[in-house]
């Protein structure tokens, strides 16, 4: 795997102006030293190229207590949480917004939810946008 602090100095890809690799390559100069990608086994097309590495934004999710106060009561019984984050520390951790909710399990959790009568409308606790590189 190739790490995401690599160069690359292909200027002429027409991803270039947003790929984190040659960002990092106009940064070099201030560098002792550096990985550099090899331009010999790079083929960049309209897309860039297989090493392409772009910063997004990520919304994740802290908490779910106001939803679950929601689920009618003979409803709660539906809800797994303990088999949904696969241990009752993580469940804890997550509800109580200890532990950030990705996107992927905010969606699934929102599902669960919804089939057990909460009011998904409220959202999880809290949200925080983080910047990843993927």
């Amino acid at each position: 795997m190739i790490s995401h602090s690599v160069c690359c100095p292909l200027t002429a890809c027409k991803k270039s102006g947003i790929c984190v690799r040659h960002a990092n390559y106009s940064k070099t100069q201030e560098l002792e030293s550096y990985e550099l990608l090899n331009t010999r086994f790079i083929s960049p097309d309209e897309n860039g190229c297989p090493h392409l590495l772009v910063e997004k934004t990520e919304r994740l999710a802290f908490g779910f207590v106001k939803m679950l106060n929601t689920i009618p009561l003979g409803k709660v019984k539906n809800f797994d949480g303990y088999g949904f984050f696969g241990s009752q520390p993580t469940y804890s951790r997550s509800k109580n917004g200890k532990r950030a909710i990705s996107p992927d399990e905010q969606e699934r959790l929102l599902k669960i939810f919804q089939h057990c009568g909460a009011d998904i409308s409220l959202g999880f606790d809290r949200y925080e946008d983080v910047t990843v590189l993927g």
